[in-house]
């Protein structure tokens, strides 16, 4: 279920949009290699609760979470990522020709409703949604 989904310019490095993208959060939040910034992570875990878990470089000496956290990370982005590539791919999110970012944002909202009404018409039909909590019982 697409809980969340912020729109950010494309052209900045990922680590610039990090504090908009966890703002109003807490708890975890698994992230790609993009957002590594020991400090920035260190002070969203002091000042907003924030976790982000990255897996660590290979030039990187110490771990900021142990491993256990971070595999289990690791397949949460897995099923984040499944997520994204279904909305590329069954809904055409990467081919929406618009002018202006107002038509982008509702065509936008318009496909997250449409995987949400699928979600929700699965779920009536009896079928299972992938769980979290035995991704977390797992390892």
């Amino acid at each position: 279920m697409i809980t969340h989904f912020p729109l950010l310019a494309a052209r900045p490095h990922d680590i610039n949009h990090l504090e908009a993208l966890v703002e109003d959060f807490h708890g975890i939040a698994p992230a790609d290699k993009g957002f590594i910034a020991l400090q920035l992570q260190q002070q969203l875990a002091q000042e907003q609760g924030v976790n982000v878990v990255t897996h660590r470089k290979k030039n990187m000496k110490t771990a900021l979470y142990p491993a256990s956290l971070v595999k289990t990370c690791a397949r949460w982005r897995k099923l984040i990522e499944t997520v994204g590539s279904h909305r590329t791919e069954r809904f055409g999110v990467n081919r929406i020709r618009v002018h202006d970012l107002w038509h982008f944002q509702h065509r936008l909202i318009r496909k997250v409703l449409a995987h949400t009404v699928a979600v929700f018409l699965n779920l009536k039909l009896g079928r299972q949604p992938l769980d979290l909590d035995g991704l977390v019982a797992s390892c």
